[in-house]
């Protein structure tokens, strides 16, 4: 397993860790389903992107993506996986956001 394989499977427990820790949480403070769900999606998802994107984009991993990008013809750039991995999240907080429920 390759140092990018490693990271997407890091990656998928730290989702799961992060969302299922924040849906027990919110759902014990506000008794909301829906809310709690999104916002546990939205908290998992930055967690692990972050998590990505600053493994990807170290010393140790940077040489393995610049050299499978110029196999495909791209240029790779670190604020592009930066955004890749943390646009999802932020997507998700403003969706919980919209669901926040109201007193």
């Amino acid at each position: 397993m390759d140092d990018i394989e490693r990271v997407e499977t890091e990656r998928y427990g730290i989702f799961v860790l992060s969302g299922l820790l924040t849906f027990i949480g919110i759902f014990a403070m506000y008794r909301h389903a829906i809310f709690s769900i999104v916002l546990a999606i939205a908290v998992g998802l930055l967690a692990s992107g972050c998590y990505a994107a600053r493994i990807l984009t170290s010393r140790q991993c940077w040489p393995t993506i610049e050299a499978e990008s110029r196999i495909n013809g791209k240029t790779p750039s670190k604020q592009s996986i930066w955004l890749g991995n943390t646009v999802p999240a932020i997507i998700a907080w403003l969706a919980a956001l919209y669901l926040s429920p109201h007193t």
